[in-house]
């Protein structure tokens, strides 16, 4: 009998990455999925993003949506775009919906808490958020998982962990630029699918694709390009984060 070992290695690793993650660290798997212009912008300066990229990598993430076990947005995100974050089809009831809002600011009439899904959001919030606010988004059917030690942010580490524990063992993260930042900045992201459009945005004032207060050019987070492909008029960019040569 004749074995041949290491056949389909590179695919075989990649497809158990996410459970692999779980069972050895009880943290899930965090892909950050954005879709940003050709100069790194999400939204114009009046906060629209919708549509930066086309219809053909609009269809891949809702493919995407489907396997994976929790989709997260940050609260402005939540806010300004009012999004479902569910996949079409019948796996719309088996995600859950992560909104990282410190301050409890998500209006009781967004959709995440309106729908027929509101039990499968979860809230992440501060304790700047009011009390009776978290009641109200309760009554919504929502989880809030309030973080008291926060102050001005959510401690991500905290409520990765916190997601691990339910059993969720891929989350992908679809926004905003604060939250991106700082899920870069704890080195909490395992791998980036950017789909940039042949656009530019441009404007002090538009809204980039990585908020936060940046970091010095000789201490920017790496990353190594493992894929590239064109969807529509887009080019998706698979990459995973690098460590820095010491």
């Amino acid at each position: 009998i004749r074995v041949h070992e290491g056949v389909c290695a590179a695919e075989g690793e990649q497809l158990i990455a996410p459970f692999r993650k779980w069972i050895s660290t009880g943290y899930p798997f965090v892909t950050l999925k954005m879709g940003i212009s050709l100069d790194g912008r999400i939204a114009d300066r009046h906060g629209k993003s919708r549509w930066i990229t086309g219809t053909a990598a609009r269809c891949r993430v809702q493919e995407w949506r489907t396997r994976v076990d929790a989709i997260m947005v940050g609260g402005r995100t939540a806010r300004a775009d009012n999004p479902s974050l569910l996949p079409t089809g019948r796996r719309r009831s088996a995600v859950r919906r992560v909104v990282v809002d410190s301050s409890g600011t998500l209006s009781p009439s967004a959709v995440v808490l309106t729908d027929e899904h509101a039990a499968r959001t979860i809230l992440a919030v501060g304790p700047a958020c009011p009390a009776a606010r978290v009641r109200l988004y309760e009554r919504k059917g929502a989880v809030v998982w309030k973080f008291r030690q926060a102050r001005k942010s959510i401690p991500l580490r905290d409520l990765l962990s916190r997601l691990g524990r339910l059993g969720l063992l891929r989350v992908m993260v679809e926004g905003g630029g604060e939250l991106a930042a700082s899920l870069i900045r704890h080195g909490l992201v395992d791998e980036y699918l950017f789909f940039v459009a042949p656009r530019f945005i441009g404007g002090r004032h538009s809204v980039p694709s990585v908020g936060g207060s940046g970091w010095a050019l000789g201490n920017t987070p790496l990353l190594e390009f493992v894929g590239v492909a064109r969807i529509g008029d887009d080019l998706l960019i698979r990459a995973l984060p690098r460590k820095r040569k010491s």
